[in-house]
């Protein structure tokens, strides 16, 4: 049936005046009051409803609906009823007072429509209300759809931290706790670093969601066990690592430990139909110990640091010894960059904004081969790029570095020079 008020020549509708007695106009707010015709997931919105010749304080019964019918010709041309409650008691909110203006004014958190919101061809809710009292019934407002309130998912960011430690912490070597204060330690700004993120995914996500994914101490747990941890993990948490998304996808980053966790993280959500839009993994360790599917994107990145002998006035570069030159079979690549680091901070150094642009580069560069002055193959970067020691398999020739490690050993390390 068409809307009181809304008659449709084709898919045109044309606006007359509306034939109620009681209801004149209903439009959506944001939490100040300003008009808005789309919103997030999680949003605090209001809906107003101007009356006419209901006296105040009696009370008018409102439904939420989700359009079918109009805005989404693919669907099943139902509208679908959204029961609301208070958050106070849980019980049924469909009834409100008209107050002295005349008006009704309800509040609505755009939380817990997550199945809903999957459930839509176009991952959009458009809802509008059906308001009764008297002799009007089930009137829709606002009176055209194309002032419904169009409500998205949002896309997420998932942080998953590495080992943490209180009295490294003391000692100022390492953080004292996971989530939030893991990401401060190295970033200074949480919040800071998660914009930048969005920057680079591309996308607008609101607070991100931490994962502890450090073991109870160094060595306790291998990779492959902090893979399962992750992932029972997010079985045990899925409704809230899905809330909010509809048919956005997942972002994750993770730093040392927190790979493996973010590895089983990602593969759960994979098979439970969220998308991962990508995984990037920072100082990934025990890289050798764990892999991933290889079905959505993931790159890798490590740090690494050059020592000047000052005597030869030659460039030795060393591996970060925490987590060593080990690429995780499945990424779409892998990368170990000179950092502006040490022995003691090279660990920590991924976490920083400027390896998203890092990260950036990686994905175009390209690798060929090239001949040296004795003849000899080596590889390097296309475009040219100094800023490399290792891309996917390959060592890059690269004129900062003078001396390569070649037993990926942190124990005894073998070295050769250069071949010009």
């Amino acid at each position: 049936m068409a809307n009181p008020g809304v008659e449709f020549v084709g898919k045109t509708p044309i606006k007359r005046k509306l034939i109620t007695k009681y209801f004149v106009r209903g439009w959506w707010t944001d939490s100040n009051d300003m008009p808005i015709s789309e919103a997030l997931f999680g949003d605090t919105v209001k809906f107003h409803l101007q009356t006419q010749e209901i006296p105040i304080g009696e009370n008018v019964t409102l439904k939420l609906f989700d359009d079918d019918n109009i805005l989404n010709t693919i669907e099943d041309h139902e509208d679908d009823e959204i029961g609301l409650v208070y958050s106070t008691n849980g019980q049924a909110a469909i009834t409100d007072q008209v107050d002295g203006n005349k008006k009704v004014v309800k509040t609505i958190i755009l939380d817990n429509f997550e199945k809903m919101l999957r459930s839509e061809a176009d991952g959009i809710l458009e809802l509008y209300f059906k308001c009764t009292y008297d002799s009007d019934v089930d009137v829709k407002m606002p009176d055209l759809p194309q002032n419904y309130l169009q409500v998205k998912g949002v896309p997420k960011i998932i942080l998953v931290n590495g080992h943490w430690n209180r009295i490294a912490n003391f000692m100022g070597m390492s953080p004292g706790s996971g989530g939030e204060g893991y990401w401060n330690f190295f970033t200074g700004n949480v919040k800071g670093y998660k914009t930048a993120a969005d920057n680079y995914f591309g996308i607008k996500s609101k607070e991100p969601h931490f994962v502890d994914g450090s073991s109870l101490w160094g060595g306790s747990e291998s990779g492959g066990q902090r893979k399962k941890r992750g992932y029972e993990y997010a079985r045990e948490n899925f409704d809230e690592l899905k809330r909010g998304l509809g048919n956005e996808k997942a972002y994750v980053i993770s730093h040392s430990e927190g790979g493996a966790c973010a590895a089983g993280v990602c593969q759960y959500l994979k098979e439970n139909n969220i998308d991962v839009g990508e995984s990037l993994m920072l100082s990934a360790d025990e890289g050798d110990e764990f892999t991933v599917e290889g079905n959505y994107p993931c790159y890798q990145i490590t740090a690494g640091y050059l020592t000047h002998d000052y005597i030869t006035k030659r460039s030795r570069f060393e591996i970060d010894p925490v987590v060593m030159d080990n690429r995780i079979s499945g990424v779409n690549r892998y990368g170990v960059y000179i950092s502006n680091g040490g022995l003691t901070t090279v660990h920590g150094a991924t976490i920083n904004t400027s390896v998203f642009n890092l990260v950036t580069t990686l994905k175009t560069l390209n690798v060929q081969l090239a001949l040296n002055s004795q003849g000899q193959s080596v590889h390097q970067t296309s475009p040219m790029d100094e800023k490399w020691y290792r891309i996917d398999e390959y060592r890059i020739y690269n004129k900062k570095i003078d001396i390569y490690p070649t037993n990926n050993s942190n124990i005894i390390e073998m070295y050769r020079e250069r071949q010009d």
